[in-house]
């Protein structure tokens, strides 16, 4: 949800920046969490899981879903 939802990966994203400007943000590549890094200028390290599929818009592939089907 907070990869792709604007309002709660802004909150995160100014809750890091409250507490630490020095914290390094990880995020998933791709993601709502990126915008919401870049605008307070926080380092970021983004992401990228090998093993998982992604959706066309960046998002992961849920787990229950295999390749031939529901899981």
């Amino acid at each position: 949800m907070l990869a792709e939802d604007d309002m709660t990966a802004r909150a995160i994203a100014s809750a890091i920046k409250a507490v630490d400007p020095d914290l390094i943000f990880v995020v998933l590549a791709n993601s709502r969490l990126v915008q919401a890094g870049e605008a307070p200028n926080l380092q970021m390290v983004h992401e990228v899981l090998r093993d998982r599929a992604y959706e066309d818009d960046g998002t992961l592939v849920s787990r229950r879903i295999t390749r031939r089907g529901v899981a």
